[in-house]
């Protein structure tokens, strides 16, 4: 939180006010995450899917051939 600068936008005036995270969980960590698009999510997605099935066919493969 401090790393990122998210007491700039921290809701708590404390924070704000110190220029530093001043609560043990910090409540600004949702607004410092990255938003993704609905097109990018969609793919990164697809790749992941696409990387598991190459992983399965590989290791279904690779004991059917030792058999």
């Amino acid at each position: 939180c401090d790393a990122n600068r998210g007491a700039l936008y921290c809701p708590s005036r404390k924070c704000r006010r110190a220029r530093r995270c001043l609560w043990r969980a910090p409540i600004c960590a949702p607004l410092l995450l990255f938003q993704v698009s609905p097109a990018r999510d969609r793919e990164l997605t697809e790749q992941v899917y696409t990387q598991m099935q190459l992983t399965r066919r590989a290791a279904v493969t690779g004991r059917g051939g030792a058999s």
